[in-house]
């Protein structure tokens, strides 16, 4: 049977992710990897869990470490941006509701010019009109 501690020895020189030997690497639970939050961004981004009791490696390769921030920081602009598109797209639909609205209900300069049943008013007292002129044309 082999020895558990060889056995977690060996696997320390390997990187987390990719499975590479290392030569160097950022601990994941050292001080730069608890700045730059790799446990966290593994979890989130690639839905790695790495604990800290595990007995799989803790340490990643610097490209590793690399390529984990870009596709975090992309993560990231991806949700931004569907948050962005959604905002847009509900002010879109806003719009386009008034704008159904607007050809729905008429308004009442746009139903008295349309509607050659209703009488018009004057434009000065606000008087029906019979004809063209108003009743109190003098008095407007």
């Amino acid at each position: 049977m082999p020895d558990t501690k060889d056995s977690t020895w060996q696997l320390k020189k390997y990187c987390r992710t990719c499975a590479t030997e290392l030569v160097t690497g950022v601990h994941i639970f050292g001080n730069e990897g608890k700045r730059l939050r790799i446990s966290e961004k593994l979890r989130t981004t690639l839905s790695v869990l790495v604990l800290e009791e595990d007995l799989l490696p803790k340490r990643i390769c610097t490209n590793c470490c690399l390529s984990l921030e870009e596709f975090s920081q992309y993560k990231e602009a991806v949700i931004d941006a569907q948050d962005k598109l959604r905002g847009i797209a509900k002010n879109l639909q806003i719009l386009s509701n008034k704008e159904k609205e607007a050809i729905l209900i008429p308004t009442a300069s746009s139903s008295s010019s349309s509607s050659s049943s209703a009488p018009a008013a004057c434009k000065d007292c606000g008087k029906k009109l019979s004809g063209s002129a108003c009743k109190k044309a003098e008095a407007c």
